[in-house]
């Protein structure tokens, strides 16, 4: 392990984007569970669990397996927007689970 792996490291703009994605996937995932499953101790293990999966979601955009920091580099092509990729990803996900057609609600 890397001994930078329990240092603080600042998050690329490109990094901060991609956890903002995934932080609404969760937020909206979150909601499904909230809505769908009944009240009880599962229901509040799926809860506590999606909330670390969340944070691990920053570990995993920012460093490497080992630990070591990962160096922002643009691989995506200019004009992408990293929030409208994520959110148009998100709803085909969550639609797919449920059984509905992402193309009717537009």
């Amino acid at each position: 392990m890397n001994v930078a792996a329990f240092e603080f490291l600042k998050p690329s703009d490109a990094q901060i984007d991609d956890m903002d994605v995934c932080r609404k996937a969760a937020h909206a995932y979150a909601e499904v569970i909230e809505d769908m499953v009944p009240e009880g101790p599962d229901k509040t293990y799926l809860l506590r669990k999606l909330r670390e999966v969340a944070m691990w979601v920053n570990v995993a955009i920012t460093r490497h397996a080992d630990g070591t920091p990962r160096v922002d580099q643009a691989d995506e092509p200019p004009g992408v927007d990293t929030f409208e990729r994520g959110k148009a990803a998100m709803a085909s996900s969550i639609s797919n689970a449920l059984g509905k057609d992402t193309d009717a609600g537009s």
